[in-house]
């Protein structure tokens, strides 16, 4: 969880994805990180000392298009609109969503998740109409 715009809060749920978290657990026992921020900046040359400071929006948006994923230029947002779409057509309810992203309003959400088709308006087979 961190602060966000407007210092709210933002949560990153992994859900079931248990290898992200081993990933992350892997990076700080190499950094030697024990408390602070996750993500640092690394020096130059053989030693590669982990800075105490984090990496910048922009260092950010340069590893992801030197390591694009499968060929495509991806910005931060957009994996903040992909988690939403993705946890909306997975069910997700759009008030946790809206948390999750740390938006004052569902209108804002409903901008990254996009045209809310028919489809996901009818309620799921648990329900019984009387």
């Amino acid at each position: 969880m961190r602060e966000g715009k407007g210092y709210k809060q933002r949560l990153v749920p992994y859900g079931a994805h248990l290898s992200v978290l081993q990933l992350v657990q892997a990076w700080l026992d190499t950094a030697g990180i024990v408390s602070g921020y996750i993500f640092r900046g690394v020096t130059k040359g053989k030693t590669g000392k982990v800075l105490e400071h984090p990496i910048s929006v922009r260092t950010f948006e340069r590893r992801l298009l030197l390591y694009g994923v499968d060929g495509l230029c991806i910005n931060p947002h957009d994996l903040r609109r992909t988690y939403a779409k993705q946890q909306y057509s997975n069910g997700m309810d759009i008030v946790a969503i809206k948390d999750n992203l740390g938006h004052a309003s569902i209108e804002t959400t409903q901008t990254y998740i996009g045209a809310m088709d028919a489809e996901k308006r009818v309620p799921s087979q648990g329900y019984r109409y009387l």
